[in-house]
């Protein structure tokens, strides 16, 4: 069985939230650049669908960052609480 430290599961489990939700829009428009694609939104909501969509990617990558900030203190033995989550 794999040890993954309580923290380290938590930052983890964060990015995949992140993903998945991102992973949703992604497959309802696949490319919402292409004419048409977003023609039943008005341009408000455009805004708003790209400002969220910008809004996660932000969320994504600092959210990487301090995963590898964790993982990084883990690796030098110094994890903080670091209790294993199975």
């Amino acid at each position: 069985m794999l040890s993954i430290p309580e923290n380290v599961a938590d930052e983890v489990e964060k990015l995949i939230n992140v993903a998945r939700l991102e992973e949703l829009y992604a497959l309802q428009h696949p490319d919402p650049f292409e004419p048409g694609a977003m023609a039943a939104y008005d341009a408000n909501s455009r805004a708003q669908f790209f400002d969220q969509r910008a809004q996660r990617l932000v969320q994504f990558v600092s959210g990487s960052k301090e995963l590898e900030g964790t993982m990084r203190r883990y690796l030098r033995g110094n994890a903080g609480d670091g209790q294993p989550r199975s």
